[in-house]
């Protein structure tokens, strides 16, 4: 088998591991990327559609980012983008959801080497037989505080309910479960780590008839304030179809929801959870806040499911141009933080810079076997993996230029800036339907050079950045 088959095999078998929803963007989303992570959970059977998601990585003509029902695999998020000036902490923890306890463990951004683990709940749960039988973390949502201090963990008990508790990262204690909806699948957290949004998703109501909505809008979806210290829910803010995605601009004060049916994105006030005008964005799928939250930047699709991009000005609520990027499948697309520029990564083979401003594509640089990329916070430099031979490639955003290809241990599938952009963390699958056996290599992004990989015996992991949310 040669390493192409290899890579192939091993990308689809990694899939197999872990259950996971997707959010488009890194910086922002899964699918999509920015350096802000917005992040879902696991999807239940019923759900019909999934959101852009992390690209899975197989090979020269495989993916980027795969929108559908499910998304298996493990990934790594990127942390919060700061306000302007802000500093964010450099707080990095390794999720492990695998065995009989679920555990964040501190990785010094001096050393690189990890701390002692801090049980935040339970390990993973059987999954019945089938395609991908096996194992799946209890723990469907980490929500880090930005100071590093605290952990909001989201998690599915023995029988079958929905619970969501604090830990501490800094003593280990557990604070008491608090009771959540059974219909609860994604808690969004608002920057000041305390209060978010309840997504919960439902059956149709006989007052809705499923063949007027198409048939991956099919499920009732209800956004709902909550605050994270008590578990307390509101009374419901919106409303919608298919699925939703939430976005905050970096002050806290106002929430952008996005619904795939009837493809809308509404501001709402956090402060009294009145939402505003709906701004029409159809096929609206994910949302990226850029320009230090004077823009958000919704990602959607058209009818002839091309993915587009339409820039919608926070101040005045108005969207701009919208942008097609092309067809959907096999793209991942990351933001520049200024929000000047977007990136479409077409799997396994080209990186092309787009301009939000005019829509026009730049010189496409072609790279045989592109996979996942992600840009560092200061918006300097965008990595790229590549999935046939072990390297990640560093692009100069000024000049769109490649550097020299970074060489790495093992082949890593996903990528990750840390919140001070001073490390890049590459992670690699290992091989096997039920690898064990996992690498998590830092890049520096000073001199391109990779540091001592951390080796990691687990089926499942994940990097979680302080002031940021996660799905195992």
């Amino acid at each position: 088998m040669n390493t192409l088959e290899h890579r192939l095999r091993d990308a689809y078998q990694a899939a197999a591991e872990t259950v996971r929803p997707e959010s488009v963007l890194a910086g922002g989303v899964p699918g999509v990327d920015s350096h802000v992570h917005p992040t879902g959970r696991p999807l239940r059977r019923g759900r019909l559609r999934g959101r852009l998601l992390v690209p899975l990585a197989a090979a020269a003509a495989v993916c980027a980012v795969i929108v559908g029902a499910e998304y298996l695999g493990p990934h790594l998020l990127t942390g919060r983008q700061a306000d302007r000036g802000g500093q964010p902490t450099s707080a990095i923890y390794l999720f492990n959801g695998d065995g009989n306890k679920g555990t964040l463990t501190p990785i010094s951004p001096v050393t690189g080497r990890l701390g002692e683990p801090v049980t935040v709940g339970p390990g993973a749960r059987s999954l019945p037989g089938g395609a991908f039988p096996g194992t799946r973390p209890s723990i469907w949502q980490n929500m880090v505080t930005p100071d590093g201090k605290a952990d909001y963990v989201a998690y599915t008990g023995k029988d079958g309910a929905q619970f969501l508790r604090r830990v501490s990262l800094v003593t280990g204690a557990a604070g008491r479960p608090i009771r959540l909806r059974a219909d609860a699948q994604q808690i969004m957290a608002a920057p000041d780590g305390k209060t978010g949004y309840l997504v919960s998703y439902s059956r149709l109501s006989g007052r809705v008839k499923a063949s007027s909505l198409p048939s991956w809008a099919r499920v009732s979806v209800v956004v709902r304030p909550i605050t994270l210290v008590t578990g307390a829910v509101g009374k419901p803010v919106l409303r919608g179809y298919g699925d939703a995605t939430i976005a905050f601009t970096p002050d806290g004060k106002t929430a952008y929801v996005a619904f795939g049916y009837p493809g809308t994105v509404t501001p709402v006030t956090t402060a009294t959870n009145i939402p505003g005008q709906p701004i029409r964005v159809p096929g609206a799928i994910q949302i990226v806040m850029t320009g230090y939250g004077a823009t958000a930047d919704v990602v959607g699709h058209d009818s002839a499911r091309n993915l587009t991009v339409t820039p919608v000005a926070t101040a005045t609520g108005r969207p701009g141009k919208t942008i097609t990027v092309g067809p959907w499948p096999d793209r991942q697309l990351v933001f520049t933080p200024d929000g000047k520029v977007v990136y479409d990564i077409y799997g396994g083979a080209s990186v092309t810079p787009v301009s939000i401003a005019t829509g026009r594509a730049g010189r496409a640089i072609k790279m045989n076997g592109v996979g996942n990329a992600a840009i560092t916070p200061d918006g300097k430099t965008l990595y790229v993996v590549n999935m046939i031979y072990p390297r990640v490639t560093p692009i100069s955003t000024a000049t769109n230029t490649p550097g020299k290809p970074i060489r790495m241990p093992g082949f890593p599938l996903y990528l990750a800036a840390s919140p001070d952009g001073r490390t890049m963390y590459a992670y690699d699958a290992g091989y096997g339907t039920y690898a064990t056996k996992k690498i998590v290599t830092p890049i520096s992004t000073a001199t391109n050079t990779t540091g001592t990989s951390i080796i990691v015996k687990a089926r499942g992991i994940a990097i979680v950045v302080a002031g940021s949310q996660s799905s195992p």
